[in-house]
């Protein structure tokens, strides 16, 4: 019979496991592969504090954000819908284009929380109408905002 070393994992590896878990192994698996190619470290009692300690801290953290992003969601949910106006050509095509800035700044002043754009979720909007937008607050959490594109006014030609 074998002996067994146990080991933390630098990185995921898909036959061992994913990074951080601490993983039972062979002595010769872990001494001549897995310790000298850097995958993985011996799992020491200073070490496996540590990374219990990092772990709480992340699922503290994890737990905040969620906390913070429910209630963006809430906040967003008060909002019916956004209205952007946009100069507008024949058959009601807009110049320019919208963008995640310009929603961005519109859920700013109504809800007083600035979301980055990467986390707005547009299709290319090329005539007046109402749009749908998808906001990832969160990799799990997600919320639908109507987009409406109103025709600006020009009183230049009177």
């Amino acid at each position: 019979m074998s002996k067994k070393t146990k080991i933390i994992l630098n990185r995921t590896e898909e036959k061992i496991g994913v990074k951080g878990s601490v993983i039972h192994v062979s002595s010769g698996y872990a001494f001549n592969y897995l310790l000298p190619q850097k995958i993985a470290e011996l799992a020491t009692p200073g070490k496996l504090k540590h990374l219990k300690m990092f772990t709480n801290i992340q699922n503290q953290q994890l737990k905040t954000s969620k906390i913070k992003a429910k209630i963006i969601v809430l906040n967003l949910e008060i909002i019916t819908k956004i209205s952007l106006k946009k100069k507008i050509g024949d058959n009601k095509k807009i110049f320019g284009r919208v963008n995640t800035r310009e929603i961005s700044n519109k859920i700013l002043k109504y809800i007083g929380y600035q979301l980055d754009k990467k986390q707005i979720v547009i299709s290319e909007i090329k005539k007046s109408g109402i749009y749908e937008a998808k906001i990832n607050i969160l990799s799990d959490i997600k919320n639908y905002l109507k987009i409406q594109i109103i025709p600006e006014i020009n009183n230049n030609n009177f």
